[in-house]
């Protein structure tokens, strides 16, 4: 995969003085870093999405879906910015857990993209897709960012283990279907409307946070620790 295609800009921070002592409902910086993802999620990924999925028999789409997926994943990169993510995340293999975590039948979905007939009619189908994929990134850098504990990297192992409890997680499952909720399958209408769509994941993307910190809150408590604050590095 080739190197950051969009770098955000992130304006700076106030300065604060850190809670020595800080508790599951003062994590300020999970909040900034998730509206950044969707604020500043460039319109053009959407745009070129539904472009090409309203192409009928378009041997580009999977590609433009496997484009869509590499673009949102340096955009949350950009803006997470995870300890060690620079070492770990440039490995083809790694990258692809992601989209596995995020995605299911990625083969079998490709197949039927090149393969489909009705271009606008089927569009949303695959737009749909994009939005889960693109919402799952986003709570994905989220749940490792709280992962990895203060002054450390982010490892290997680490990085598994997350992704596979995010692939069967109830926040995954409800993420999915809070976007096939908010398009419909044959919501030509709203498919076609980055701004709409870019508020759907606003939306889902805001819920899912939610959930993540009950289900955070929940093992946290039934493990009697208080969760670990991740730091960024400035």
């Amino acid at each position: 995969m080739s190197g950051f295609e969009h770098r955000a800009y992130l304006p700076p921070r106030n300065e604060t003085v850190p809670d020595p002592n800080p508790s599951l409902d003062q994590q300020p910086e999970t909040d900034f870093e998730i509206t950044a993802c969707v604020s500043l999620l460039p319109p053009r990924f959407l745009r070129d999405v539904i472009l090409s999925c309203s192409i009928p028999l378009n041997p580009l789409k999977p590609m433009t879906l496997t484009s869509h997926f590499e673009r949102v994943f340096n955009h949350c990169m950009a803006i997470w910015n995870l300890p060690g993510q620079s070492i770990l995340f440039t490995k083809d293999f790694i990258v692809q857990s992601f989209r596995e975590a995020a995605q299911s039948y990625i083969t079998r979905t490709d197949v039927a993209a090149s393969f489909d007939l009705l271009g606008p009619l089927t569009a949303p189908l695959y737009i749909r897709l994009t939005l889960k994929v693109t919402c799952d990134l986003i709570l994905i850098f989220q749940q490792l960012f709280w992962a990895t504990p203060r002054k450390r990297i982010l490892t290997k192992p680490d990085l598994d283990s997350q992704l596979r409890s995010y692939k069967g997680s109830r926040v995954r499952q409800r993420i999915h279907q809070l976007v096939d909720g908010s398009v419909g399958a044959f919501d030509i209408i709203t498919s076609f409307q980055p701004e709409k769509l870019k508020q759907v994941i606003g939306n889902v993307v805001e819920s899912g946070h939610v959930l993540v910190l009950e289900e955070l809150r929940g093992k946290c408590a039934a493990e009697g620790r208080e969760m670990p604050l991740a730091e960024l590095p400035g």
